[in-house]
């Protein structure tokens, strides 16, 4: 692979594995704001901050560590790859849950008097 091709591969495999968590961890951010906003409990939106952002640590580390196996030409698909792929999934999963369904609700809901 040419290394304009491999550079492709490399940031197409990086948003892949650590752009779920990101994006949970910036929704999450947004919705403990609108709690907060709201007056309603924030603690369940930090803890889920907290996951999204070690998930996206744990997918990062693995990413290096991967570019790092590729560069020495011994890369395989083992069991951190396996979880490293895992976490991204459930992370997209979520944020797409919670955007459409969850994240909604607590936008219209109104500040209690």
């Amino acid at each position: 692979m040419s290394l304009p091709g491999s550079t492709i591969a490399l940031m197409f495999l990086s948003s892949l594995l650590c752009l779920p968590p990101y994006l949970a961890y910036l929704l999450f951010e947004r919705s403990r704001r609108r709690a907060r906003r709201h007056g309603l409990a924030t603690a369940r939106y930090t803890a889920a901050m907290w996951l999204s952002l070690s998930g996206f640590a744990f997918n990062l580390v693995h990413f290096a560590m991967s570019v790092v196996e590729m560069a020495r030409g011994d890369f395989s698909v083992g069991l951190w790859e396996i979880l490293t792929i895992a976490v991204a999934w459930i992370s997209f999963w979520v944020w797409l849950f919670v955007t459409l369904v969850i994240g909604r609700k607590l936008g219209r809901r109104r500040k209690p008097l």
